[in-house]
């Protein structure tokens, strides 16, 4: 059965119902009759390059479920389960999963990061796969790391802060996961690029409280996320600026203002957005460009008063929300 799956799970995503059907009759027969081994195929699927892309993800997902579920009871009956599966067996699946973390697939490092933490939300609070956090962290500070392992980490130990209860981690795991997430904070080839370094720091706050306590490294840690926060607003701000771009060109007129006196309410919210996102971004130093476009808008008294006065207060409003 092990050497079919990549066919039944390609079966299963056929769009004849009946091959479909017959593919998932499959795949559940292999679960039922031998679990271990039906979770050790799907780590294989998942990391193995030769594979097709649809057959990996799938088998990542199916994976990513047999070890989790919202219902707490079924979440139970999956943890049990994983928790007898014979030990050389759990540590194939996790060799696999962290294998895949390499991947020059996006998707397949993107779901293995997922089933990572799945896993890790299982043994950690038993006081297994200890080693987790140290290979992590090695990820991040190996010089020959490629940037997407380093991506991929990052996302694996938010999602791992995310599911993993801080009284679980020691403190020197802690420490770990801090270093390792702010040495992704640090490197510009993978920061900027997304907020996956930001997400993993916002997780992992929750297990920083002793770090915090310590002002010097409370400091260092805030002095990180503002210099890093900076390239994600400025990220959010092209999009926003580039959508009233098109706002403007649909118009032909190539005033922002222009457009919002034509009654364009969607370039109205998106220029407001933009103006909220350049002053969190840059601080007070948008104040002496905006207000000479306020007191224009408060001072006149043409037909269209109330309205300059309501493109005023927006303006306003973008700066107050964003202090």
């Amino acid at each position: 059965m092990a050497m079919e799956i990549t066919q039944i799970l390609l079966a299963a995503q056929s769009p004849d119902a009946q091959i479909r059907t017959a593919a998932e009759e499959s795949l559940k027969q292999f679960q039922e009759q031998n679990l271990p081994h039906f979770l050790l195929a799907l780590s294989v699927e998942l990391s193995n390059e030769q594979k097709p892309p649809a057959s990996r993800r799938l088998a990542g997902i199916i994976l990513k479920n047999s070890l989790d579920a919202k219902d707490s009871i079924r979440k139970e009956e999956l943890t049990q389960r994983w928790v007898s599966v014979d030990p050389a067996i759990k540590f194939q699946i996790k060799e696999s999963l962290l294998r895949t973390l390499g991947s020059p697939v996006a998707e397949a490092r993107h779901t293995s990061s997922q089933v990572t933490a799945k896993v890790a939300s299982i043994e950690i609070p038993r006081r297994e796969w200890q080693e987790l956090i140290a290979k992590l962290l090695t990820y991040m500070t190996q010089q020959d790391t490629t940037s997407s392992l380093k991506q991929a980490t990052l996302e694996a130990l938010g999602y791992v802060c995310e599911e993993v209860s801080p009284q679980d981690l020691q403190q020197d795991q802690v420490n770990a996961v801090l270093t390792a997430v702010v040495q992704g904070m640090n490197q510009r080839s993978i920061a900027p690029k997304s907020p996956s370094a930001v997400k993993a720091l916002y997780n992992a706050l929750d297990f920083a409280q002793t770090n915090f306590e310590n002002e010097l490294e409370r400091a260092f840690i805030i002095k990180v996320v503002c210099e890093t926060a900076e390239p994600v607003a400025l990220q959010a701000i092209e999009f926003w600026s580039t959508v009233c771009d098109e706002e403007i060109a649909i118009q032909e007129d190539s005033s922002l203002i222009t457009l919002h006196r034509k009654g364009s309410s969607i370039a109205r919210t998106y220029a407001v957005d933009c103006l909220g996102l350049v002053a969190r971004t840059v601080g007070d130093a948008v104040v002496p460009l905006v207000m000479p476009f306020v007191q224009e808008n408060i001072m006149k008294a043409d037909c269209t008063t109330l309205f300059c006065h309501e493109e005023a207060m927006l303006a306003i409003g973008a700066l107050a929300y964003a202090t």
